[in-house]
């Protein structure tokens, strides 16, 4: 007697869909100790049935003293991550270890799998749920990070399809991939280092009025821009940024990043020029990314561009400008606004800067000028700085003014300035003595006769005095 057989099993849980049966069955006989096997090799994902082929149809029907063993195995989906590090020539020396991968289940039942990369019992061949995964990763950070970062630079898998947003420049930007009941998927991340980072700093150098004594400056407004390519390459910001005291270079370099792929960037240098200054220079001194070889490029301009900067250089950009000279004029000029000639000045260097003359402290600064017949005295080429303007003689038949000195502050910030017109500066004439309308003596010639006879008087008793004494004497 022979009897079909009917197999069943049951199965729960929240990820028990994602599970894959498979069946392997062995019958023995007594007329044959041997067991025979079904499937012969490998396994079933169903188990036999009566209406299957003659084969398959011994292994669901049993007979006297026959015996069927039937085994059935629930297998998950499998899902590893790897991970290749491309170094290159840049310098870094990560591996795959030190960056951490993922795989996030984007529904439920939620599997996730994270860890470095590589890694054996994390993410190799490990169970998941079926469904979609995003796929991510984590570079290194900290201190012993390679400063240059890496690029995500591509994403492939073996046992599915996965769906990846990348762009030529900077890499993978999203991930995802899908598991089916049954897969043994395999996602392989690829990253490239990053060619070492350059660095752009900007200094400021100020020469005086007549284009000596170079000085680092303070306080000046100094950019550096991303001027192409458009892509693959970055600069931090703000774009500008103000020097500093004692240096006369900015706080902080700009930083210029480059992806893989990307061999050199050119940057736009400027500065805002001040009032008062003009432009003189402009240069790059390029220091090679192994150091000590330098090459220099000159700009030409406030705003221009630095071209062929590489991974790795370091570019130093000096801004030469020097401050434009002073100047100091005046008119000498009567009542009647008619100019004089032969009035005396003397320029003075204001040495304690407090406006008030002082011929013992301040110093003269060239030979005294004389007005000519236009009336005017001039002074160019000055230095920034305080200076004092002394009239020494007034014009030749003319009196003093009650103001002689005239306290300058040449420079381009107001109270300074750098144009200095004293205008029309006047002289009284001296008064010469009356004479009377009537042509008779005036007031002043008896006055004059007055201490005449004055003085003739003290002469006479002056004398007397002396004889009387040698008659004593005598």
């Amino acid at each position: 007697m022979t009897n079909n057989l009917t197999f069943a099993t049951a199965s729960s849980g929240t990820a028990a869909g994602s599970y894959t049966a498979s069946w392997v069955c062995t019958k023995s006989t007594p007329s044959s100790p041997t067991e025979s096997r079904w499937p012969a090799t490998g396994s079933s994902p169903t188990p036999p049935s009566s209406s299957g082929n003659a084969t398959e149809a011994s292994f669901a029907r049993v007979g006297g003293g026959e015996f069927v063993h039937c085994t059935v195995t629930y297998t998950p989906p499998y899902l590893s991550l790897l991970k290749t590090v491309d170094n290159g020539t840049t310098g870094a020396t990560h591996t795959a270890a030190n960056f951490t991968l993922a795989a996030t289940g984007q529904s439920a039942p939620n599997s996730t799998i994270t860890g470095a990369g590589n890694a054996a019992a994390s993410v190799t061949k490990r169970p998941v749920a079926v469904g979609a995964y995003a796929l991510t990763e984590t570079a290194p950070s900290g201190g012993s990070a390679w400063e240059a970062g890496y690029t995500w630079s591509g994403l492939t898998c073996t046992g599915a399809t996965p769906t990846v947003t990348q762009d030529s420049v900077t890499g993978v930007s999203a991930a995802s991939v899908t598991i089916a009941a049954g897969g043994n998927v395999t996602c392989t991340y690829t990253n490239r280092a990053n060619p070492k980072a350059a660095t752009v700093t900007i200094q400021k150098i100020v020469q005086n009025a007549q284009g000596g004594n170079p000085q680092p400056a303070s306080g000046w407004t100094v950019g550096a821009t991303l001027n192409s390519p458009a892509a693959g390459v970055t600069i931090t910001t703000p774009p500008t940024a103000v020097t500093q005291p004692v240096t006369g270079a900015v706080l902080t370099p700009w930083t210029v990043r480059f992806r893989p792929g990307n061999t050199v960037a050119n940057v736009r240098i400027q500065e805002t020029l001040q009032a008062g200054h003009d432009f003189v220079s402009s240069s790059c001194v390029i220091t090679a990314a192994s150091g000590g070889a330098t090459r220099t490029q000159n700009l030409g301009s406030a705003n221009a561009v630095m071209s062929g900067l590489a991974p790795g250089e370091s570019a130093l950009c000096t801004f030469t400008n020097k401050q434009q000279p002073g100047s100091i004029t005046l008119t000498k000029v009567n009542a009647s606004d008619a100019t004089l000639a032969g009035a005396r000045f003397q320029l003075w260097n204001d040495v304690n800067g407090n406006g008030t003359l002082e011929p013992t402290i301040d110093t003269v600064l060239g030979a005294e000028v004389t007005t000519p017949a236009n009336g005017v005295a001039a002074w160019g080429t000055l230095l920034w700085g305080r200076y004092l303007v002394q009239e020494v003689a007034a014009p030749p038949g003319y009196l003093l003014g009650t103001t002689t000195v005239w306290p300058i502050n040449v420079g381009a910030s107001t109270p300074a300035r750098l144009a200095w017109d004293l205008g029309r500066i006047v002289n009284t004439p001296v008064t010469p003595p009356t004479i009377p309308l009537t042509g008779g003596l005036g007031r002043d010639f008896y006055t004059v006769a007055g201490l005449g006879v004055i003085g003739l008087a003290l002469a006479a008793f002056m004398v007397s005095g002396v004889k009387a004494r040698r008659r004593a004497t005598g």
